[in-house]
């Protein structure tokens, strides 16, 4: 492939590339410094500890799940707060 056909392909692809750039490291950075809810561990202590392993790979899917989104939705606020409360959960299920 000739040199100029290379540039020409890059400079058609840029464009998009630097917008999936900006928006994946817009929406990545509030996420990523949100603080775990306060939780009780309490509610874990009398829990066995092969109840406490499922208990938290259970919060890590949720986790997961209520991670940011490629789309947001208006219901942003509310995820995030649900966020917190299960990294809170599983600092919890931590100190058990």
């Amino acid at each position: 492939m000739a040199p100029a056909e290379v540039r020409a392909k890059f400079v058609r692809w840029l464009p998009a590339a630097s917008f999936l750039f900006v928006c994946l490291a817009s929406c990545s950075s509030p996420w990523q410094s949100l603080p775990p809810a306060t939780v009780a561990s309490e509610q874990y202590q009398d829990m066995t500890c092969d109840r406490l392993k499922t208990e938290k790979a259970r919060l890590g899917t949720e986790a997961a799940n209520l991670g940011p989104s490629l789309f947001p939705t208006g219901g942003e606020e509310q995820r995030k707060k649900d966020l917190a409360h299960v990294d809170g959960e599983i600092v919890a299920i931590g100190k058990v």
